[in-house]
């Protein structure tokens, strides 16, 4: 067996999961553009022909998924800015790492939102709301209130 080093894999071969979300979720917003756009009185344009109330059932579904497609998208591209912040010269604090990483949950980052102290004491806030944003918010405020 040589024990030669493996050559790295290309930042596309890498994230080949990322850009699969990436495509999807732009021609899922395509989709879902036309469609809602095609059910305005003044379109010219008539995909389907739905009684009101299914198109607001079609209409809540694909924006539903949607926004399961941008979540997951957000978490790709934070997972590439995380790695890439890590491997720079400079590297990055554990608070920002951990603010950054995917596997720190609702608990974890409104911790790291009201902890206090450290060097850069503040500077991963602004990251942890860009990720509490969408786990608040993914299904409305209305979430939170049902039983």
């Amino acid at each position: 067996m040589s024990n030669a080093p493996k050559p790295l894999k290309s930042s596309f071969a890498e994230n080949k999961g990322g850009w699969l979300i990436a495509v999807l979720t732009i021609i899922w917003f395509s989709v879902t553009a036309i469609f809602v756009w095609s059910c305005t009185p003044d379109s010219q344009l008539v995909v389907f022909q739905l009684t009101p109330s299914h198109t607001i059932v079609a209409v809540r579904s694909l924006s539903e998924v949607l926004s399961l497609l941008l979540s997951a998208l957000l978490l790709c591209v934070l997972d590439v800015v995380v790695w890439g912040m890590v491997s720079s010269k400079k590297g990055i604090s554990i608070s920002k790492f951990l603010t950054l990483s995917g596997s720190t949950g609702f608990t974890g980052l409104w911790t790291l939102i009201y902890s206090w102290g450290g060097e850069d004491w503040g500077t991963h806030r602004p990251w942890a709301v860009a990720r509490l944003y969408p786990l608040l918010f993914a299904n409305g405020p209305v979430y939170f209130l049902r039983a």
